[in-house]
């Protein structure tokens, strides 16, 4: 699935609460529409090394040398299997989030292993307690989350955005009555779940956008090319991908009122969450982490660990 834990939790009866970015336009209005930001930087500066755990200092894994990740079922551009898993569940993997734990499992000396199990072990925490891995993915600030795991600081920010044919509609106000793919049932807050979003705009605004509910987003991309759909919702950094490596796909306005992702570690774990949060925040002012969004997404980062 090529969306956030929150579809899994939805999928059991949950929804997401709002995440942790606040403020922004209401979801009944509409709110105005962000035009995507730019770069005036012609080529950014070289990234520097990451700043390791000093001579001495470690930080306890179960698994020596190794950080070993819970995946997602987010996919790409995030976290996407490359290979089949092997006999141990472990499978080679790439993404935004793998390029981010690679420059964490940097810091604490260790090598990222990335971990193939039930997303439902994942989520109420067992696969951490069991110590099958260290880290959890692409979680929110959830109350849900909060009480199941000890949380790191926001290392993504995501708005919603229109992804479309160039010269398509690339504003709600301009989805009127167009076809929109979607993934997703809606079922989880406004706040983080883009088709709840539109559910709610569409209430709000005589349901004008016509929204068609897809299964795989790779047919949905195939089907705006041959012009199918009309555009497609989703969140900001897989318009930015998808564009990327989409001809004549074009990222249009983005909207909503924001939320962060942030990483899960076992509860009470605030050793190893509080290097991860300072492996971000290096990351933020070496250029590491900018490097790593332009690769996956094209364009310079507009928010920054901190």
């Amino acid at each position: 699935m090529r969306r956030l834990w929150m579809a899994v939790v939805a999928a059991g009866g949950v929804a997401l609460a709002a995440a942790g970015c606040g403020g922004g336009p209401s979801a009944a209005s509409g709110g105005p529409s962000r035009a995507p930001a730019t770069s005036a930087a012609p080529s950014p500066p070289a990234a520097r090394p990451m700043a390791t755990l000093p001579a001495g200092a470690r930080i306890p894994l179960p698994h020596k040398g190794e950080l070993r990740v819970c995946e997602s079922p987010d996919g790409l551009p995030y976290l996407g299997a490359t290979t089949p898993a092997d006999a141990s569940g472990n499978g080679k993997v790439s993404g935004f989030d793998v390029d981010l734990l690679t420059l964490v499992a940097t810091r604490l000396h260790a090598a990222p292993v990335f971990i193939r199990t039930d997303p439902r072990l994942v989520l109420d925490g067992s696969g951490l307690r069991a110590k099958t891995c260290d880290l959890v993915t692409g979680l929110t600030t959830w109350r849900g989350f909060k009480k199941t795991f000890t949380l790191t600081k926001p290392y993504d920010r995501r708005d919603f955005a229109i992804l479309t044919k160039k010269g398509g509609p690339a504003t709600l106000a301009a989805l009127a009555g167009k076809r929109v793919g979607v993934v997703g049932t809606g079922e989880g807050d406004v706040t983080t779940d883009y088709v709840a979003y539109l559910k709610r705009y569409n209430a709000a605004h005589g349901n004008r956008i016509v929204l068609e509910p897809q299964n795989d987003p790779n047919a949905e991309l195939m089907m705006a090319q041959a012009g199918r759909l009309d555009a497609i919702v989703t969140d900001d950094g897989r318009a930015y991908y998808d564009a990327k490596k989409t001809p004549g796909l074009t990222v249009g306005a983005r909207f909503g009122a924001g939320y962060t992702v942030v990483f899960g570690v076992r509860k009470g774990n605030k050793a190893l969450a509080k290097q991860v949060d300072a492996a971000l925040a290096d990351a933020a002012g070496n250029g590491q982490y900018a490097k790593a969004y332009r690769t996956w997404f094209g364009r310079a980062p507009s928010w920054l660990p901190r």
